[in-house]
């Protein structure tokens, strides 16, 4: 599944188990974008978020994709609720979508998207 969007929900929140990817994000014509990541409970983990430039990216796995290395570390879920915003600025990638690895604990994950034009 993927997002062409200005706004909107990328990953409903569900129990975090093993390794869950948000929708992929399509930015083509978006210069400014934004991933809001949200966890509950007592969940441990790590978030990370991932670019493809390539045309239809595999959703599967992350053989068609790069970790993004971002200016500003996220805030981890580390046993209570939380969420971070992840800010991407001018953006050159086509796609990007968030990556969740659970730890530990017990909750739910949840990110929304938005973005807006040239």
């Amino acid at each position: 599944m993927s997002n062409n969007i200005r706004s909107g929900n990328i990953l409903p929140a569900v129990a975090a188990s093993g390794t869950q990817y948000t929708a992929k994000v399509d930015l083509w014509a978006i210069a400014f974008a934004s991933i809001q990541l949200f966890w509950t409970g007592t969940i441990a983990g790590t978030w990370t978020i991932w670019v493809s430039n390539k045309a239809a990216p595999s959703e599967a796995n992350d053989s068609d994709w790069t970790q993004l290395t971002l200016a500003a570390s996220i805030t981890q879920p580390a046993g209570s609720a939380g969420n971070d915003y992840v800010n991407l600025n001018e953006f050159g990638g086509r796609w990007v979508r968030a990556k969740h690895v659970k730890s530990s604990g017990s909750g739910n994950v949840e990110a929304w998207a938005s973005g807006k034009g040239m």
